[in-house]
């Protein structure tokens, strides 16, 4: 399996480089309208992404890291002293709301996990709940409006669950956002989550379109999860145009006439 394996690992680490060749270029084509867009990473722990961070330390993009691990959140401060680092959950509503960190703390959420559906498809250890911690909830929409936290062109959301939660918080500014990438599951490893048909349910009805998913593995031979990438399918001015092709550009994702050729 290795020998196989090696050249397909070479080729998506350079098709990423090219990825994020391509999205340089552009922003730099395009500097005054693609000029530092503001990136939102809900639930950021562990840092921005491989390619975010690129774009972050080239100063390409603004960045707002939002978690709610009290220790999680003073190591980002300390990597990204000029970020602004949120620390809080956000959600519907505001208080403080019970935090379930797990032994993988990866799979910590605002939601307790399903052992029963967790135990059919991953390893339980790493959802067994080492503490129950309290954290603070703020809806989105009023960090805004309190100066805290800026309107974001783009989205990122890893929240193990409550992501529609999150998506509902930001009432009204959700129109600011050209293109979001989220975390989702097609199975419910956690007590209450909204799962991907619901969440592609709202937010089509909010005026946005899937163009990806990208299956984060394979769990007793099913797909789980997988990262959705959705785009504003209208978007308002040249400004969010060119914004919206920059983000494209940079996650890698194909437009309607290199699918038909992918898909041959």
């Amino acid at each position: 399996m290795r020998g196989p394996l090696l050249p397909r690992l070479w080729t998506e680490r350079a098709r990423k480089f090219w990825d994020i060749g391509r999205a340089v270029s552009y922003a730099r084509a395009n500097r005054q309208l693609v000029a530092q867009p503001h990136l939102l990473d809900v639930g950021a722990r562990g840092g921005l992404a491989k390619k975010w961070e690129f774009a972050y330390r080239r100063g390409l993009i603004r960045a707002s890291l939002v978690e709610p691990d009290p220790d999680e959140a003073q190591r980002l401060r300390a990597r990204y002293p000029k970020a602004n680092i949120i620390q809080a959950a956000l959600g519907v509503g505001d208080g403080p709301r019970d935090l379930y960190l797990t032994h993988a703390a990866g799979c910590s959420s605002l939601l307790p996990p399903d052992p029963t559906i967790v135990a059919k498809y991953l390893e339980p250890r790493d959802f067994d709940v080492d503490r129950v911690q309290s954290v603070q909830i703020e809806e989105a929409r009023a960090l805004i409006e309190r100066g805290v936290l800026e309107a974001a062109s783009y989205l990122k959301i890893d929240v193990q669950g409550t992501e529609c939660e999150v998506l509902e918080g930001f009432g009204s500014y959700l129109t600011n956002v050209v293109a979001m990438e989220l975390e989702v599951n097609f199975v419910p490893l956690y007590q209450g989550m909204k799962l991907f048909h619901e969440l592609h349910h709202y937010l089509s009805e909010h005026g946005f379109g899937l163009v990806a998913l990208k299956p984060l593995g394979l769990a007793r031979d099913e797909i789980i999860s997988a990262n959705a990438y959705f785009i504003r399918r209208h978007a308002v001015g040249e400004v969010e145009d060119k914004r919206r092709e920059f983000w494209r550009r940079l996650m890698g994702i194909p437009t309607g006439w290199q699918y038909s050729i992918l898909c041959g």
